[in-house]
């Protein structure tokens, strides 16, 4: 198994692709084992070198996981309450003035790296279901015209035959909710 890119361990230089497959096998941990209960960082450390067929010690997992939310953060900053800003959805770059650039870089250096290099729409949105504190995904919505008792299982949860309780109970309160509304 290859070790990193770079005679240092812990300095590897990420691929969007490998960037992007961290972070669905991440949101895969959350899903599976529930957000509040951490990251089993050895199933993933397993789950990532398997993928990508070089080592990938724990350490440089959890400090690639807090630059990834770091970088987040910026990216949410350089975009919350702006008005005006361009965006070129093939680089994923904000084209804005170099006066508002300039700005931004005074209130916060470390968003200079965004200022020639975007990031993919595809990233910022994995970066969103990781990192926000909550991220709607449509599954098992139920439409306030559509009668949930008159759809199957399979169709309210996705297609998911091992539903666990909470999926259950959530569809029975929205039962609950909609007898109470439309008396």
């Amino acid at each position: 198994m290859a070790t990193t890119n770079d005679a240092k361990e812990g300095n590897y230089i990420w691929s969007d692709d490998e960037m992007v497959l961290f972070c669905e096998i991440l949101i895969a941990s959350f899903v599976k084992n529930g957000r509040g209960q951490g990251v089993k960082w050895s199933l993933v450390q397993k789950q990532l070198e398997n993928e990508l067929s070089r080592k990938c010690p724990v350490k440089s997992l959890k400090n690639k996981y807090d630059s990834m939310k770091r970088d987040w953060r910026l990216w949410k900053f350089l975009k919350t309450g702006e008005t005006g800003l361009g965006w070129d959805s093939v680089t994923g770059k904000i084209q804005a003035s170099n006066d508002w650039w300039e700005k931004k870089i005074m209130e916060k250096r470390e968003v200079k790296k965004f200022r020639n290099k975007g990031l993919l729409p595809a990233i910022e949105d994995l970066w969103n279901q990781l990192f926000q504190d909550g991220y709607a995904t449509g599954a098992n919505v139920v439409s306030t015209n559509i009668d949930p008792s008159s759809m199957k299982q399979d169709e309210r949860s996705g297609g998911d035959k091992n539903e666990n309780n909470v999926d259950e109970h959530c569809h029975l309160l929205e039962l609950m909710f909609l007898k109470h509304f439309f008396k």
